[in-house]
């Protein structure tokens, strides 16, 4: 199910000065099985889902999302470019800084991309240029790696190893930045932000919201509890920029693929493989349709259990219909067919075939005793034809016949032994199967 964006929420808590903090959401970004996600994480909730993801494990040190929705990695130290993503493409334009040099953090400012080298100063990258220009050295003795926040309308870096500086950035020479305070907690940073002028930092666990003005942080929420071991950098979403929604979670699992056929009135069983991946919200169940190209359009039948029955009403013998699971948002009982995140399984072919039927007429009812007449047999179903049954008299068994047709149609010689009592014979079919179905 996709949880689309975070609904504006407020959550209260006591917080310096008593002030109310709304709802926030950061993005960040983990590693998981080779790949790497950026995640929206609401801070108030500490609940998180993934936007977007790369297919391969990213060396980076910091994440930032420009105002067109674009994806900026910055690339470990020791490997000196950005990585520019255009969702939904996970393949990267890669712009090596210019000068050569290594980075840790970024942040969008005044329209232009900036990058805090390591040990060699300020960088902006023009994304409408793709164009780097180095602003200058930091001051001396600044210290290795550092990653850099927006508050208030001016550039800030936090230092990454504690004890952890916090300067103010002079974007004109960056060697006349102005350090400010030392940060209270004692640290490594992996990555700063701020949302709706709230700061906040991470260090590879947890998220803190810090309060410059008191020098104080609080933990807010703790990757590791929300499955993000290997988390690595936060970043804001820029104003105006619209939310990225989550990615998909909901899986309808498959099914085993093949053609049953059924004979009347047995049920259909969806051939599922219980390989359904479903959220708090989803609902799986079982569907009939009729079309192939067009799944939704032609559902006939929805289904709490895997067990479909024949409905005449809607639905012909002889003719092949599919067998599918399908996953999606619970809405009153059934599956949201209109959910971003609906899911349906591949499908199985059934076929439903009547029971063959057999008639009997006579164009002479009248025999005597010991003799033979032919009966017509008008048989219903797939030939060939498989016929047993007996000849009574009242409720004596007088004789059998066990036939064989290859058609539609035959005859079928019927005897009055000798010794049978005065009055009528009967006859009556005590098995018949055709080419697909038995019954009787």
């Amino acid at each position: 199910m996709k949880k689309n964006i975070y609904p504006v929420l407020v959550l209260c808590f006591l917080w310096m000065g008593m002030e109310r903090l709304e709802a926030q959401t950061v993005y960040g970004t983990y590693e998981f099985n080779g790949t790497t996600f950026l995640t929206a994480i609401d801070v108030s909730t500490c609940t998180a889902c993934n936007v977007f993801e790369i297919p391969s494990t990213v060396a980076h040190t910091d994440v930032t999302i420009l105002p067109d929705g674009r994806i900026i990695l910055i690339a470990a130290p020791s490997l000196g470019f950005i990585s520019i993503y255009t969702p939904p493409s996970s393949t990267p334009d890669i712009f090596p800084l210019d000068p050569p040099g290594t980075a840790t953090g970024s942040a969008y400012f005044n329209n232009l991309l900036y990058i805090a080298g390591v040990n060699n100063g300020l960088y902006s990258f023009d994304p409408a240029t793709d164009q780097f220009t180095y602003l200058g050295d930091w001051p001396a003795g600044f210290p290795l790696g550092a990653y850099l926040y927006v508050q208030g309308g001016n550039l800030f870096v936090i230092t990454q190893d504690p004890p952890n500086q916090i300067w103010e950035v002079d974007l004109n020479d960056p060697g006349n930045s102005t350090l400010l305070q030392t940060a209270s907690f004692p640290i490594t940073i992996s990555g700063a932000t701020t949302v709706n002028n709230q700061a906040y930092v991470a260090d590879f666990q947890w998220i803190y919201s810090y309060d410059p003005a008191t020098n104080t942080y609080q933990q807010e929420c703790n990757s590791f509890d929300m499955g993000m071991n290997g988390f690595k950098a936060v970043t804001e979403l820029p104003p105006g920029t619209p939310a990225f929604p989550c990615l998909c979670v909901t899986d309808a699992g498959t099914v085993a693929t093949g053609l049953d056929e059924i004979c009347l009135p047995d049920d259909a069983t969806v051939p599922f493989n219980n390989d359904e991946e479903l959220d708090g919200d989803d609902l799986l169940q079982y569907i009939l349709f009729s079309d192939l190209t067009d799944t939704l359009g032609s559902i006939l039948v929805t289904s709490n259990t895997p067990d479909i029955a024949f409905d005449p009403t809607t639905m012909q013998t002889g003719i092949t219909y599919y067998l599918a699971t399908i996953a999606g948002n619970d809405l009153n009982g059934s599956v949201d067919l209109t959910d971003d995140c609906l899911s349906i399984s591949n499908a199985s072919e059934v076929i439903w075939w009547p029971q063959p039927e057999v008639s009997f007429a006579i164009a002479s009812p009248d025999l005597c005793d010991g003799d033979c007449t032919t009966l017509e047999v008008t048989l219903t179903g797939t030939p060939p034809f498989d016929l047993a049954g007996e000849i009574l008299a009242g409720t004596n068994v007088v004789g059998t016949f066990n036939e064989n047709y290859l058609q539609n149609n035959g005859t079928l010689n019927a005897c009055a032994p000798l010794g049978t009592a005065p009055g009528s014979l009967s006859v009556q079919a005590v098995t018949l199967s055709d080419a697909r179905c038995s019954c009787l």
